[in-house]
């Protein structure tokens, strides 16, 4: 048994290699494109379902000879007089974020304006006769906006516009809003775009693990990124809105399948000690690709061409598969040991010499013996299924039994294999309580960082500012906050940090709305009002700091939790669980505008989700500086030693005598 205990499985080849190379580095990089475009993917809808911050009816009224003798269909601009050959009146309006109003906008709403002066309806003015003999088609505007205001009263049913509408805004040209007319009625289609996203991420996760634990971590990380480049090429180019959402759908699901594969290859290929190394950067280079999507939207204004732009940046990672390897790892857990060695030479390069031979004698061996101390379990404490059946799994040269497991029955079975561990399914993980407690835990925790990450990250371009200057402050933030987590990891266990920005994703973001809260445009000056909104402004980026580096820490905390066997299933399941927190953020979003209208709602619900999920990580067990487990009974085996252990402490602590002196 000692022996055995000395065995590590694959992780005894960091006894004769280094654990992070100049190799190492250079695959997690060359890898580590499939992070950049996963984070650029998520900025995409940000800025092609973009909506300009004012649109209103095609139905404005000329000014022509006759004006004063027919009907006059009007709505509101931004600027009243801002075009001669136009009457229009800003004064009653019906929108999507001002309702009734009738406070007079004054003027432009620029890089600095947060206010969407969105115009969904028209009204019939009649026997409008202009009392002011001048040809000044100003004046004009001005009077026949003074007798609207008189003869209209606020609850005038508004009719939607009889034709298609005309957008202005400085930031983006043509976007699917534009292109498809989704405002007003069509509004809730434009929130339907942001949650496919998260549709796809549920059913890339939901899909993505197995396909992974089954075909390897190379061919799925291949494929799956080249179907993305062609999917996100004909969600560009189609001209049907239904077509265009299917696509981007499935662009979403292949680009959480490739990330699923790639977190594991990336923690698989690096010794212990470098794994949160490893796992940050995978965050810093989806960070990049937030950044990257702001670039390239600030040149290609236009939706079809910032697609078109997406697949070129996408393209150049299908040039350098030649040169990754298959996973060892895994390899070796499908017991192909002749390609696990050319892996290993190809991961490590002149290093695979300086391993010892019997490394991978043992690493043969390493199941089987696992396997034998499982069943040896299993019979020595006579475990009967709920039939009152007693199966004695048995070994022989040509048959190795599996883990034991319940059936439907409740029999303990045995299955066939030799070629992979049994541990694979989701079923196998709900054996084992530890493991069953924690998927459910991850599951929430990644429903609820999704959850809050979205909708920051969407809610931040109705921030002061450009879009273009807070998705990047928003990335930067993101960089800043995995730059700082890596050296944090290292002091710090998972669940503790887990916990600390949790609470400062909560706590921070909810004292953003509550500082805008104390805004008063009409007692306020200047200098006051700029001060609320933009402490407000940064109070929000802090909150979404604090929600990247849970992210970050989240997808290493869980891959390090599970074992070899059913590692990319569980980070599957926790990430379908994110994805599900991808699809509720806009609609959470929703309830600030009309007809719920509670401004500080959203921010009460992400802080409160956060909070609560950072108490229930706390009963999961710490992973910090250990060695990745092969299989389930191995993991839980060493996790009960462990809680045993802290219990009998605290029962000791509990019972000593206090010294009074």
């Amino acid at each position: 048994m000692d022996e055995k205990k000395d065995n590590k499985g694959f992780d005894e080849i960091w006894e004769y290699v280094p654990g992070f190379s100049a190799k190492q580095l250079f695959l997690t990089v060359i890898t580590g494109l499939i992070s950049f475009q996963d984070g650029y993917m998520t900025m995409w809808p940000i800025f092609a379902v973009y909506t300009p911050k004012t649109y209103y009816c095609n139905s404005d009224a000329r000014l022509t000879a006759n004006f004063h003798a027919n009907q006059t269909l009007f709505n509101g601009v931004q600027d009243l007089c801002s075009t001669a050959d136009y009457c229009y009146t800003d004064e009653i309006q019906f929108g999507n974020s001002t309702g009734n109003s009738r406070k007079r906008r004054s003027g432009g709403g620029g890089g600095g304006s947060t206010k969407s002066e969105g115009v969904c309806g028209i009204v019939q003015i009649d026997n409008f006769s202009p009392g002011i003999t001048s040809n000044d088609s100003c004046k004009i505007c001005h009077e026949f906006e003074d007798f609207a205001i008189s003869s209209v009263p606020l609850d005038t049913e508004r009719d939607l516009c009889p034709d298609d509408y005309f957008y202005s805004d400085e930031f983006i040209n043509e976007t699917l809003v534009t292109d498809f007319q989704l405002v007003c009625d069509k509004q809730v289609v434009r929130e339907t775009v942001f949650s496919l996203g998260g549709v796809g991420l549920a059913i890339g996760s939901f899909v993505g693990g197995g396909l992974t634990d089954t075909l390897g971590r190379k061919k799925v990380m291949l494929w799956a990124s080249l179907l993305m480049v062609i999917t996100i090429g004909i969600a560009g180019w189609a001209n049907n809105l239904v077509f265009i959402m299917i696509f981007w759908t499935l662009t979403k699901v292949l680009s959480q399948v490739k990330y699923l594969a790639y977190s594991s290859f990336t923690l698989e290929i690096v010794s212990p000690s470098w794994r949160a190394f490893a796992g940050q950067m995978n965050h810093i280079y989806y960070a990049l690709g937030c950044i990257s999507a702001s670039v390239v939207s600030y040149y290609f204004r236009d939706w079809r061409n910032f697609t078109f732009a997406t697949t070129a940046v996408c393209s150049p990672l299908l040039l350098f598969w030649i040169f990754v390897p298959e996973s060892p790892r895994w390899l070796i857990l499908k017991r192909r040991s002749s390609e696990a060695k050319g892996a290993i030479k190809k991961l490590i390069g002149v290093n695979a010499e300086k391993i010892d031979p019997i490394f991978y004698k043992n690493l043969e061996n390493v199941e089987l013996e696992e396997l034998d101390e499982e069943v040896d379990e299993f019979v020595g404490s006579t475990h009967i299924g709920s039939m009152g059946s007693l199966v004695k799994s048995s070994l022989s040269l040509n048959k190795r039994p599996s883990v034991a497991h319940t059936g439907t029955l409740g029999l303990i079975k045995e299955e066939d294999s030799l070629t992979e561990s049994d541990e694979k399914t989701i079923k196998d993980i709900f054996r084992f309580p530890i493991f069953s407690k924690a998927l459910v835990i991850i599951f929430f925790a990644f429903f609820v960082i999704a959850m809050v990450f979205m909708g920051i990250s969407y809610n931040a371009a109705e921030l002061p500012g450009t879009i273009w200057a807070n998705n990047a402050i928003n990335g930067l933030l993101d960089c800043i906050a995995q730059f700082i987590i890596i050296i944090v990891m290292q002091k710090i266990g998972r669940r503790h940090l887990l916990f600390g920005v949790l609470w400062g994703t909560g706590i921070t973001y909810m004292a953003s709305e509550i500082v805008l809260q104390q805004l008063d445009l009409e007692n306020m000056d200047e200098n006051e009002i700029s001060l609320i909104k933009n402490s407000s402004r940064w109070l929000a980026f802090t909150g979404k700091f604090f929600i990247s580096a849970a992210f970050s820490v989240i997808y290493t905390y869980s891959a390090e939790v599970f074992p070899t066997t059913v590692r990319t299933i569980a980070l599957g399941f926790g990430s379908l669980g994110g994805g599900l927190g991808n699809v509720i953020a806009p609609y959470i979003l929703q309830l600030q505008k009309p007809p719920i209208s509670i401004r500080w709602l959203p921010a009460a619900i992400f802080s409160a989700s956060c909070i609560i999920v950072a108490f229930f990580l706390l009963l999961l067990p710490e992973t910090k500086g250990k060695d990745l487990f092969e299989t389930m009974g191995e993991a839980e085996k060493v996790y009960n030693k462990e809680s045993k252990k802290n219990s009998q402490n605290e029962d000791r602590k509990q019972y000593e005598p206090v010294d009074t002196a």
